[in-house]
């Protein structure tokens, strides 16, 4: 790799933010912080700490070694994406963090002046950069098969109706989502497995746990009900889960949830209007299509993921 499209202001900014980390110099750090910057921790569970936690905590770090073997630095207009292999020997709050790790920074440039808005860190594991050629542990072996059944069709092929197709569609994203999760240990349903992202299986089990709630029981019905993982849309909860979380309590609660959604769909139509926001007013039919498009795309993440956990692939 090398560095492209350098910025010698962006350069010194960096700079300037690792002689901070290094030196524990939370003033210093704080000159090159966006004000919405947070770090975002991959391993061994997520962790998300806002600007004033880490601000806060840094003081406690005692790096005695911080050396970067490689960069890719790429500016695009006002924003510069930064992914580095750092080798480095530390303790953060009393726990020893040393090793090696890619590193992912976003930096942003505002009023002429370059500040780092979000830095993702997980540790390189068999010492190779994850990237797109990247491949499975060849010695670790595949985990337990699935156990849920997909739907006998995707969308009952063999029908014309509007409402099974819909639904038909909806319960088989569902099941593959299940299933991407499903003979996992906790350890690798957490696992953030492929960085820069922060998304796990067990995150996006929990996630659309809250969705299927949202959507069906508030937007729908509105029931009013709370989230089981957050306490508000823009609480990110879900997809952080905690240290104690596992994912056989989260198929259980995805599972419930479903089951409540589908008792409400039994009684539905799909023109029925949903009663609560997000869109009060729109149609069910939206309301299944919106699911359908959302479990699509949670569904190919959990692709990647598990393939990278355990090099098991398809439905």
């Amino acid at each position: 790799m090398h560095a492209v499209a350098m910025d010698d202001e962006l350069r010194a900014a960096m700079t300037i933010f690792d002689r901070c980390v290094v030196e524990r110099d939370a003033a210093g750090a704080d000159a090159v912080l966006d004000d919405d910057y947070a770090l975002v921790l991959v391993h061994p569970a997520p962790a998300k700490m806002e600007r004033a936690r880490w601000l806060a905590v840094l003081p406690e770090y005692l790096v005695h070694r911080y050396e970067v073997e490689d960069q890719v630095i790429e500016v695009d207009g006002d924003v510069a994406s930064v992914l580095q292999r750092v080798a480095m020997d530390a303790t953060v709050l009393g726990e020893d963090r040393s090793g090696r790790f890619i590193i992912s920074d976003t930096w942003r440039q505002r009023d002429g002046r370059w500040r780092i808005w979000r830095r993702h860190s997980t540790p390189l594991l068999a010492g190779r950069l994850p990237g797109a050629g990247s491949q499975p542990d060849p010695t670790v072996p595949v985990t337990a098969t699935p156990t849920t059944p997909l739907p006998a069709t995707k969308a009952a092929d063999d029908s014309n109706d509007e409402r099974s197709v819909l639904l038909g569609y909806l319960d088989y994203h569902r099941a593959v989502l299940a299933r991407k999760a499903e003979g996992l240990t906790d350890e690798q349903a957490r696992r953030a497995a492929c960085p820069p992202s922060a998304l796990t299986l067990l995150g996006l089990i929990r996630h659309m746990t809250d969705v299927e709630r949202m959507w069906f029981r508030n937007s729908l019905r509105d029931e009013g009900v709370g989230y089981r993982y957050t306490v508000s849309d823009e609480d990110e909860s879900d997809l952080f889960p905690p240290a104690d979380a596992t994912i056989a309590d989260a198929l259980v609660q995805y599972w419930d949830e479903i089951a409540t959604a589908n008792a409400i769909l039994a009684e539905a139509s799909v023109d029925d209007p949903t009663r609560g926001e997000p869109q009060p007013g729109h149609s069910l039919r939206r309301t299944v299509v919106h699911m359908i498009e959302e479990y699509a795309r949670h569904c190919g993440h959990a692709d990647l993921l598990r393939e990278a956990i355990d090099g098991q692939t398809g439905d």
